[in-house]
């Protein structure tokens, strides 16, 4: 997961909406399903559909969804120890939010934008 959870290839400047599984005393559900596709010996790709949930509820809203990300990855191996990357990762917020928006009036039904990210990353190993 890209934005649902901490992406493991970030090192210092990553954020999350589910910073850790502690998710605020309130403990955090995560399910997900993925798929790694080998298309040749140097191109690769990864898709992956996750759902969080909040294990409590919160005091300020009576529902748990947090949100469904869809995320996608390309990558393709230009040398033995470098890989270039290109990911998408789009979130579908869930009932959670509801009323966090930037509605005009307290109490508004509106709900803040889906977080969405695009990235590029060139990975060397040694």
């Amino acid at each position: 997961m890209l934005l649902l959870m901490r992406n493991i290839v970030n090192m210092d400047a990553d954020k999350a909406m589910v910073y850790t599984i502690n998710n605020g005393n309130q403990g955090v559900t995560l399910g997900v399903l993925g798929y790694d596709a080998t298309f040749s010996p140097k191109l690769g790709a990864s898709f992956n559909v996750g759902y969080a949930m909040a294990s409590n509820k919160y005091k300020t809203t009576a529902d748990k969804s947090l949100g469904t990300e869809l995320n996608a990855q390309v990558d393709y191996k230009l040398f033995p120890n470098l890989t270039n990357s290109i990911m998408a990762a789009y979130v579908v917020l869930g009932d959670h939010y509801k009323g966090t928006g930037t509605g005009i009036t307290a109490g508004s039904s509106s709900m803040p934008a889906n977080p969405y990210l695009v990235g590029y990353m060139l990975n060397y190993t040694f």
